[in-house]
Parts: C-alpha cells; sequence; structure tokens
C-alpha cells in the first residue's frame, strides 16, 4: 500500500465520531487498521491506531522492540502511519 498524503486527509468524510471514523478505516484497510491506545487528553479520548503500509517491515520492527526494546533505521517507522482519531471523530494522521 502506498504512503498517504495530506490530500486524502484532507479528504476524509466529516466523522460524527470515533465508532464512524473507525469504521470507515476498518472497511477501508482491514486488519491493516491496529489501534495501539488510548489517552485522555484535555479532557477529551483520543485513539492511536497504526495504518500500516508494508507489512513485513511492520511485523519484523515490532518483533525487534518487543525484544530487545528498541529499533534502530527508518524500516519500522516508514511501514506505517501514526492516525489519531478524537471522540468527536476528528482525524489527525501523521506522516
Amino acid at each position: 500500500m502506498p504512503r498517504l498524503t495530506r490530500k486524502f486527509e484532507q479528504e476524509l468524510p466529516d466523522f460524527q465520531s470515533h465508532t464512524d471514523a473507525r469504521k470507515w478505516f476498518k472497511k477501508r484497510f482491514g486488519d491493516n487498521f491496529v489501534l495501539t491506545d488510548s489517552q485522555i487528553i484535555d479532557g477529551e479520548k483520543i485513539y492511536f491506531y497504526h495504518l500500516i503500509i508494508d507489512r513485513t517491515a511492520y511485523e519484523s520492527g515490532m518483533k525487534k522492540l518487543s525484544e530487545e526494546g528498541y529499533v534502530s533505521g527508518m524500516d519500522l517507522p516508514m511501514s506505517y502511519h501514526s492516525v489519531e482519531i478524537s471522540e468527536t471523530g476528528l482525524v489527525h494522521i501523521v506522516y
């Protein structure tokens, strides 16, 4: 899967909730859209996802990170996009 662009983010639908946005991403990207964490920030719950671009590099990097506690190089960071979705459906993609 190619890396996403800012244009992609600008053309996203206007989601009304986290649930709406999550369903849209899951329908479009399936198992390549993975929840990694959630936090309360400024009183609002934010959900953090990885949108996997290169499954092989992602799995290898995550395995190394788990086993060794660190990774070097750009293979892992370039294998996914970080996607943040607020409770109200606002989406931010980290490039």
